[in-house]
């Protein structure tokens, strides 16, 4: 069973829908409520981090921030 108010089990569904409101959702969903939620919808899965993205300029790399992670170091000091 869910902590979780039907509200905000609705705004999971909507960034699971639009993958784009993840960023701003997870820089201000804040609580260990929401972890066990999330771990179940797949959101902590390690396929979902982005890949490093070759630059033209050779040897160089772009590395693509993982939207859970802002979740994850803000609920960090919880544990």
């Amino acid at each position: 069973m869910s902590n979780l108010t039907s509200r905000q089990l609705d705004a999971l569904d909507r960034i699971e829908q639009n993958p784009a409101l993840q960023p701003f959702f997870f820089k201000k969903v804040k609580g260990l409520k929401w972890f066990d939620e999330l771990e179940k919808r797949g959101f902590f899965n390690p396929e979902l981090n982005p890949r490093p993205i070759k630059s033209d300029k050779e040897g160089y790399f772009s590395i693509p921030s993982w939207p859970i992670l802002e979740y994850l170091e803000q609920t960090a000091p919880e544990l």
